[in-house]
């Protein structure tokens, strides 16, 4: 057989073959532009959803409750935030691998300016996940100062459910 005389071209036709057949979820993507805030962790560019990986926000539309039992619209104010963050600034995001809701999961930035760690710095999003814990000292100061979600001791009481 040829593969017995020439092993080499047996890996390379192997090597070949798992890189066409990879899925599209295990390749590293990376898109830059100008965005559309869907949810406060959440953005749109072109047809791709991205979601700011290790970060949980409430999607827009979702109401939370104070301490005081007081509902407010913490979802618009997260997706309010981020928007504002961005501004009329191209965003660019880097990811290689898509979530169960075929998002893909990125670390997004504007300019330098990490999106992730800044939402979750703000109180408007928490840490999440195993790529959460390089937020978790930007959470642990967003909820000491009582920013965002932390203002009344609204994240105490946010509901997961969504």
């Amino acid at each position: 057989m040829i593969f017995s005389k020439y092993p080499s071209l047996l890996l390379l036709g192997l090597g070949l073959f798992l890189a066409c057949a990879l899925p599209q979820q295990t390749r590293a993507a990376e898109f830059a532009g100008r965005v559309t805030v869907l949810h406060g962790d959440t953005l749109r560019l072109g047809d791709t959803r991205i979601h700011l990986q290790g970060t949980v926000s409430p999607p827009s539309g979702a109401v939370c409750t104070d301490a005081q039992a007081r509902q407010w619209p913490c979802g618009d104010s997260a997706a309010e935030w981020m928007a504002a963050a961005i501004g009329d600034q191209p965003v660019s995001c880097h990811g290689s691998a898509f979530n169960p809701a075929g998002q893909l999961r990125a670390m997004c930035y504007v300019g330098t300016r990490n999106l992730n760690g800044a939402i979750v710095g703000a109180g408007w999003a928490v840490a999440e996940g195993r790529y959460g814990r390089w937020h978790e000292s930007l959470q642990a100061k967003a909820r000491d100062a009582g920013f965002g979600l932390w203002a009344d001791g609204t994240a105490k009481h946010w509901r997961w459910d969504w």
